[in-house]
């Protein structure tokens, strides 16, 4: 029987992270079992982590995300991806700097040969949201990945999230990175979304297919995946790994701006100095954390914009269709056009006045404090 090589291809903010940071934290256990999470990094530096990996602990010099093992321990194959992207340019851009020492992506390749001949699994796991990137971008990449497992029996797992929801945590994703961006109310979706793998779901998956024919492919939406128990349990039945599937919620790695802050941060991201700026940013992300009561269900896009995203998609979601074989690959996609029941200025509003009262124990700056007392945004949608 071949050898299994999985990849992961799915978006941001549809599981991912979890899945990583679940592989990263039992890779010694599942490596028992014949499952190989390869890491990306050569043995003197593994030496110093890979306890680190296996108990899931923080104590490794490098920083940390939220008390969670560093990015590039949870999230080698990213690390793979970016060294791939960028060695493909024409002139390389350097690489990402929270990913920590890469060792260029055939360096990357040997290592994960080595542990290959060590462990011989018959399941061999990469799971980098970042692997997306190669449909619309470099093509080629796609074949190069896959030449390195020769005589592998191939499966693409990615899953898709409606649209709109998509677009919305997407977006506050890129606020956390601290871009500066367009209102979503406004001409964001046109600026930032409609040309890139984030809505044209077409432009992540057809190289994919036409590049690796033989492989089988697990197109799924993100909602079924939730009803199916989560990224962690569904990935692990639908590939058959015969391991036990655990609390989802032990495995939350990607923490969220909550929709109401998020003309807060944008704003803060065009206006404030870089420290006040991540100062706000920490600020927000512990709102949740200290329990405060914030609107949900907040419309950010409106119905300008949710119908021509609706119209937009159609051609989008019918090649879904055909290439899953199903009637409705999502299944609610109608739902999309529905406006949410919290205006985002009011829902605004609410999530200053609960940052001003934090802000009276916490982040002393004035700067701060003088910049959400005084932010007046034009709601017109």
């Amino acid at each position: 029987m071949k050898p299994r090589l999985i990849v992961f291809i799915g978006h941001h903010k549809t599981g991912s992270s979890s899945l990583q940071l679940f592989l990263a934290r039992h890779r010694k256990s599942l490596v028992k079992r014949g499952i190989l999470y390869p890491l990306a990094y050569e043995p003197t530096i593994l030496d110093n982590c890979r306890a680190a990996i296996d108990s899931g602990a923080t104590s490794t010099g490098t920083s940390t995300i939220h008390g969670l093992l560093p990015i590039w321990m949870r999230e080698p194959h990213n690390a793979l991806a970016y060294e791939m992207l960028d060695e493909a340019r024409d002139v390389p851009l350097g690489r990402i700097p929270y990913h920590g020492k890469a060792v260029g992506s055939e360096g990357i390749f040997r290592f994960i040969k080595q542990q290959q001949e060590e462990h011989s699994p018959k399941t061999t796991i990469l799971c980098g949201e970042v692997f997306s990137n190669f449909s619309p971008n470099r093509s080629d990449l796609i074949q190069r990945l896959s030449n390195h497992f020769p005589d592998h029996e191939v499966t693409i797992n990615c899953t898709l999230r409606r649209p709109d929801e998509y677009i919305v945590s997407w977006y506050g994703q890129r606020l956390k990175f601290g871009h500066r961006l367009k209102p979503l109310r406004k001409r964001a979706l046109q600026s930032h979304f409609f040309r890139t793998i984030h809505f044209n779901y077409k432009l992540l998956l057809s190289s994919w297919l036409s590049e690796l024919p033989d492989a089988n492919f697990q197109i799924n939406s993100y909602k079924s995946v939730l009803n199916s128990g989560g990224a962690i349990s569904h990935f692990i039945k639908q590939n058959d790994l015969g391991i036990a599937a655990p609390k989802e919620r032990n495995y939350q790695a990607n923490i969220s701006i909550p929709h109401s802050c998020y003309e807060i941060l944008r704003r803060g991201n065009h206006d404030l100095s870089e420290p006040n700026r991540i100062k706000l940013k920490r600020a927000i992300l512990q709102l949740e954390k200290a329990s405060i009561s914030l609107p949900s269900n907040v419309e950010l896009l409106g119905p300008k914009n949710r119908g021509m995203l609706f119209s937009r998609f159609q051609h989008i979601h019918d090649y879904l269709c055909e290439i899953t074989g199903k009637d409705s690959f999502f299944a609610d996609i109608d739902e999309a056009l529905e406006i949410q029941e919290t205006p985002e200025q009011l829902a605004d509003q609410t999530a200053k006045t609960a940052l001003l009262g934090q802000m009276k124990h916490s982040y002393k700056s004035k700067e701060l404090r003088t910049f959400i007392q005084n932010l007046q945004s034009d709601w017109n949608i």
